[in-house]
């Protein structure tokens, strides 16, 4: 099984370890194990579990919607593998759906799992692949999670009547499935869902402290958690912003108070080097304010800590926003690679789903800097 930068040994083990011990039931796809540190949105769990599988005459279809860093991933993550625990003859596919050739390619593992004719051909028709994937998956109990629904056809102006006809014959007509969209977008989430919208908004203070702690690993005393909350309210009690704000502060070893420190320089030195255009791309690219200046420490942190690690996200930046083959990654020696390599997956939270959004924000503002030669510097 192959691993990528952005998850690393452990995850990977454990993934695989979570598959061995499902392998007797329905075939599923869930490429992140579940998170054991799952805090909060008891409500929205509540919420999206009542809805599905409900014995409705059609599929029943939901979407989570929420600014970038609202835990969205997470949330279909955790509703995921419940659903999985509870019932093991239903089926659940994860397809990325950040992109068309993601969205594809997830459909091809989905063939494979499957044992669709023809999955092993190269120069298979997708679109016919993915049309006996939907049949197949019609006459059984299943869960489909779309994530990172953005750019998919949608059913509402911006996409043409092909491209929405095509995204149509993507997804199951019946009783038995249910499917789930996470995005960004309004729209796109009343367009795919009507009212079956799942709203995620920031954090209550009493969740985000829960949160802050369970990621770190030494417990804070009294002091340090009035320090905390000062923490969590300039982060907008952003589930990412917490936890890639825990991750930099587990792996630097500094207190709390050393990175709101670090959190403020940024912010001037950002605001000295701030214009509108640039302000406004980074609104464009769905990047919360605190998201991103988290994602920002982290860039400076991997910078002073491995000069290869930086390398790595440099090139990720030229080449892909998620997944990276370890091949591309050169060394002077393997241990270099991996040293390199630890010092990413350290500054990365330790929540596959939050890591990947990391690793991908972190890739897009690394390529950002890179063309803006903006801050930070290495």
């Amino acid at each position: 099984m192959r691993t990528a930068y952005g998850e690393g040994h452990e995850s990977a083990r454990r993934r695989l370890q979570a598959e061995i011990e499902v392998a007797g039931g329905a075939p599923s796809i869930i490429p992140f194990s579940q998170n054991d540190r799952f805090v909060g949105r008891e409500s929205q769990l509540a919420k999206i579990e009542a809805k599905l599988f409900s014995n409705e005459q059609t599929t029943n279809t939901l979407a989570i919607v929420g600014p970038g860093g609202t835990g969205k991933s997470e949330l279909a993550l955790e509703i995921a593998h419940r659903t999985r625990q509870i019932n093991k003859h239903c089926s659940i596919f994860w397809i990325d759906a950040s992109d068309k050739d993601s969205f594809y390619q997830s459909y091809a593992s989905i063939a494979q799992k499957l044992s669709i004719p023809g999955w092993d051909d190269e120069q298979a028709d997708m679109k016919r692949i993915t049309r006996h994937c939907v049949v197949e998956m019609s006459a059984r109990h299943c869960l489909l999670i779309f994530d990172n629904a953005e750019d998919i056809a949608v059913r509402s102006g911006g996409s043409s009547t092909t491209e929405a006809a095509d995204f149509a014959d993507c997804l199951p007509q019946s009783k038995l499935c249910s499917v789930i969209f996470t995005t960004t977008n309004s729209d796109t989430a009343r367009a795919l869902a009507s009212r079956n919208v799942i709203e995620l908004r920031e954090l209550t203070l009493d969740t985000a402290q829960r949160m802050l702690q369970s990621r770190l690993v030494r417990t804070l005393s009294n002091i340090e958690q009035q320090e905390a909350e000062l923490l969590l309210r300039e982060l907008s009690y952003l589930p990412l912003a917490i936890v890639q704000a825990a991750a930099c502060i587990n792996a630097s070893g500094m207190t709390v108070h050393k990175y709101r420190a670090q959190l403020d320089e940024h912010k001037e030195a950002a605001t000295e080097h701030s214009s509108d255009s640039s302000e406004d791309k980074l609104r464009s690219s769905g990047i919360k304010e605190p998201v991103a200046a988290t994602l920002f420490l982290s860039i400076e942190q991997i910078g002073r800590e491995n000069a290869l690690a930086a390398d790595y996200l440099f090139l990720a930046a030229c080449i892909d926003r998620k997944d990276i083959s370890l091949d591309l990654l050169e060394a002077a020696s393997p241990q270099a690679r991996e040293d390199a390599i630890k010092v990413l997956n350290s500054l990365l939270s330790s929540s596959q789903t939050a890591a990947r959004a990391g690793t991908v924000l972190i890739v897009d503002l690394t390529h950002y800097n890179t063309v803006t030669s903006g801050v930070p510097k290495r």
